[in-house]
């Protein structure tokens, strides 16, 4: 299995774009390919906490911000899963 990076990502912190995600934590697992450039493409949503509410748009716009980095120099990637925790505490 190989080990990725996602190099770049910060706390979401005050990106809520309601009233009840800013006071609610949740998370989304998305997944996206990487290219071998590092960026990320592609990504869609495969689980959330609350659907509907904005979580797996916002995860997507997070990871696809970062970069992914092989474990190993000159490997290829390909797809990846990740979950990304939202809210007040990130």
């Amino acid at each position: 299995m190989q080990r990725i990076v996602l190099a770049g990502l910060i706390a979401m912190g005050g990106c809520a774009s309601t009233a009840s995600m800013q006071s609610a934590a949740g998370y989304a697992v998305v997944e996206c390919a990487a290219l071998p450039d590092g960026r990320v493409s592609g990504c869609t949503v495969v689980e959330e906490s609350e659907p509907g509410q904005g979580y797996g748009r916002m995860a997507i716009e997070a990871v696809a911000r970062g970069r992914v980095v092989p474990k190993d120099p000159g490997s290829k990637v390909g797809t990846f899963r990740t979950t990304v925790r939202l809210g007040p505490d990130g």
